[in-house]
């Protein structure tokens, strides 16, 4: 990732506390997110809850990261389809 990234700037801007950064973020993956969920549990609703809750742990290990760390090849939201797995075995999701 350079530090051109529109992504990385926002995750930066997160971090120190702008939180419409998180808006932004969500406005520009948030078509992607539900659409990638709803192929895997083909209803809308259940859909829009597992993207909703995908950006929420999303952003929890968004806090924590460091691009040094992950080096320039790693987009910052590709955490996000090892996340859904997660959210699927979620409680709220798996008491329907």
């Amino acid at each position: 990732m350079t530090s051109g990234d529109p992504d990385l700037t926002l995750v930066q801007a997160l971090k120190v506390g702008q939180d419409q950064a998180l808006n932004v973020l969500m406005d520009r993956h948030r078509e992607g997110v539900f659409r990638f969920v709803f192929r895997h549990v083909r209803n809308e609703a259940d859909a829009l809850e597992l993207a909703t809750e995908t950006f929420v742990q999303v952003c929890k290990q968004l806090l924590s990261f460091s691009a040094r760390r992950f080096g320039p090849a790693i987009p910052i939201l590709t955490s996000f389809p090892f996340t859904f797995p997660t959210c699927m075995t979620c409680p709220a999701f798996l008491s329907r």
